[in-house]
């Protein structure tokens, strides 16, 4: 594996020694740990800053774990998870929980590795990158505000801006849309809320579980979003995982993942670009190698795995469902979909074939539409036509009440929709509300709804 690429190096901010991790601080909880990588943001970010290198010289076991995981590609190459875990598997376990802490650079990115360790790891990366960030935010403050005196410094100002390089630019809006996403990682999280991935590559990068995997598990929802997403998506994206996996009606067997480990286009035309979904198709698999040895490894191997994807996330999961990739599903979820994957025209295309696999399209929502049209040679076939799918109602808004027709491709997932109803009951392999027709009026949708009511 290439070290440099896949774990970036990092200094310590106040210039501390990456030395060894104190013995106590390995032993504390994952909770207690987080809060201490706070307090202690110097000798976290030390032991942030450090790779394979220094990783080999602390011992006869760790140069071995080393030296079989130097070359491998676990982030984008399916089959390099495995090798992982057997490597992480060799290590004596005092060493595996050390290493945790004092290396979590190394190991937080890891396919592979349990996702207990990769979660405490995780936990340290993010509060370095947070600090990092604001502190960065602050910089550019200090550099803005001579800016606001008067109207012709402001005006002065706003011109040097229109003739910064494009790389500047883009630096300070991705420093906007990245900072929002780690600070609630960090700071406001749901305390069940578990990083799994916490990035500054692109305009940020999160993969975060809804729950723990335990001998316990039976079902698991991948939910992938679409365009747009960047590190300031978290907190709606985390939203909107807990209105689908079922975690707060069945918490001890139902997990949810948010997953937005790569990067997402960034506006409607580069839908059309096959390039973000090959990117993204390495990636996903991988991930889902990792969470498929997570539910073996748990004693959880039947599990039932959801993926979700809403809009260009539909795309990415068939993408990553192709033969050369390998990501296995017991059931698909198209949302708003205007594809079903690069290169993917029906579901033998896939390694999974005999997936249950639903659609939801609103009526009103022309984006599937107009996004196959437009964009199909690299979003691939249009799911209601071509996979095999079995159409849901998207209803109401607010299911309860029976109000607020669903007509917005954003609004799939809000939790208490009839829409985020029936995918969460896809997901917990309960009855489904089929589609009900393009009724006229909402009190004809209401009444069929009540006639074919599923008790949720």
């Amino acid at each position: 594996m290439n070290g440099t690429r896949s774990w970036p190096r990092r200094r310590s901010r106040a210039g501390t020694p990456a030395g060894p991790a104190p013995a106590s601080v390995a032993r504390l909880g994952d909770e207690e740990l987080a809060a201490w990588a706070q307090e202690n943001l110097a000798a976290t970010a030390g032991w942030c800053s450090r790779g394979l290198d220094e990783l080999a010289a602390q011992g006869e076991a760790q140069a071995a774990f080393v030296g079989a995981v130097r070359e491998l590609h676990p982030d984008t190459r399916r089959p390099d998870v495995a090798l992982v875990a057997a490597a992480w598997r060799a290590l004596p376990r005092a060493v595996a929980r050390e290493i945790t802490v004092a290396f979590p650079a190394v190991v937080g990115p890891l396919n592979g590795i349990p996702f207990a360790a990769r979660v405490r790891a995780t936990s340290l990366l993010a509060a370095v990158e947070l600090a990092g960030l604001e502190e960065r935010a602050r910089v550019e403050g200090r550099r803005g505000a001579g800016e606001n005196r008067n109207a012709l410094t402001r005006l002065g100002g706003r011109l040097r801006a229109l003739f910064e390089p494009h790389a500047v630019r883009e630096r300070r809006r991705n420093l906007s849309l990245m900072l929002p996403g780690f600070r609630y990682a960090v700071r406001d999280a749901h305390p069940r809320v578990r990083l799994l991935q916490a990035s500054t590559l692109g305009r940020g990068r999160f993969v975060a579980l809804d729950g723990e995997i335990t001998g316990h598990t039976r079902s698991v929802a991948v939910l992938v979003p679409g365009t747009f997403t960047d590190g300031g998506s978290l907190a709606n994206g985390l939203q909107r995982v807990a209105g689908i996996d079922g975690h707060e009606e069945a918490p001890a067997t139902a997990v949810g993942i948010y997953w937005a480990g790569g990067d997402f286009p960034r506006e409607l035309l580069e839908n059309g670009d096959p390039e973000f979904a090959e990117r993204m198709r390495g990636p996903l698999a991988a991930f889902d190698a990792a969470l498929d040895l997570e539910l073996r490894e748990a004693g959880a191997g039947e599990a039932r795995e959801t993926y979700v994807g809403h809009s260009f996330g539909a795309a990415a999961i068939g993408s990553a469902e192709a033969l050369d990739y390998g990501l296995t599903a017991d059931a698909v979820v198209y949302v708003g979909a205007p594809g079903a994957g690069f290169g993917i025209s029906s579901p033998v295309d896939t390694v999974n074939p005999d997936a249950a696999r639903y659609a939801l399209v609103a009526k009103g929502d022309l984006t599937p539409v107009a996004g196959h049209l437009l964009f199909a040679r690299a979003m691939g076939a249009a799911p209601l036509e071509a996979m095999g799918v079995r159409r849901l109602s998207t209803g109401f808004l607010d299911h309860a009440s029976r109000s607020a027709r669903l007509h917005n491709h954003d609004d799939y997932l809000r939790p208490g929709s009839t829409s985020a109803l029936n995918i969460r009951a896809v997901v917990l392999g309960k009855r489904v509300l089929p589609w009900l027709g393009g009724v006229d009026s909402d009190e004809e949708l209401a009444a069929k709804i009540d006639k074919a009511d599923v008790g949720w």
